[in-house]
């Protein structure tokens, strides 16, 4: 089943945590619940874990008060685990991948032959492999896009179709967009 806009729109994304992030009202987000610091919870891992081009006493007593923040929130392991991807490593294998598709239709240097579906897959892999096989779905939908016969048949994307893994694709989207 295809989520729906209703079924998308089921999270509580408070406006009190972007707020907050704007500002960068350490005090505000540290009161915000799990639920609604959830949709900012990327931004502030990348706060803390990457050096501020601000040196200033003031930008680095905020990144440290940030980074005091995260570690009482469960999500946070896999967000750390997502940005510390090879990403020139990733980047070159995405690039192979591309071209074996165009000349031997499907072929996957991102992801190794797949004992179980997809979403299984995806469920039961560490963050690497995760972004490796939601990349590889990536490709496969962008190049059923490019392909305008009517009798084809398209694969669907199991991880796009199941609400439950809707954070943590938007997570490795953000992530392989920002690090693109």
């Amino acid at each position: 089943m295809a989520p729906t806009i209703r079924s998308v729109s089921k999270r509580n994304d408070s406006p009190r945590a972007f707020q907050a992030l704007q500002n960068l009202d350490v005090d505000n987000l540290a009161e915000c619940t799990e639920e609604e610091i959830r949709a900012v919870m990327l931004c502030l891992a990348r706060i803390s874990l990457i050096s501020p081009l601000d040196q200033s006493s003031e930008c680095t007593q905020t990144s440290r008060m940030v980074f005091q923040i995260l570690p009482s929130r469960e999500i946070v392991n896999s967000i750390v685990g997502l940005l510390s991807i090879d990403f020139h490593a990733l980047e070159v294998d995405i690039k192979t991948e591309q071209m074996l598709r165009y000349f031997l239709y499907y072929y996957s240097v991102l992801i190794q032959s797949l004992s179980n579906s997809y979403a299984l897959e995806f469920e039961r892999s560490d963050q690497t492999s995760k972004l490796r096989l939601f990349l590889s779905e990536l490709l496969t939908l962008m190049a059923q896009s490019e392909e305008i016969r009517p009798e084809t048949t398209y694969k669907s994307c199991e991880l796009l179709y199941q609400e439950i893994y809707f954070d943590e694709v938007a997570d490795v989207l953000c992530v392989a967009l920002a690090e693109h």
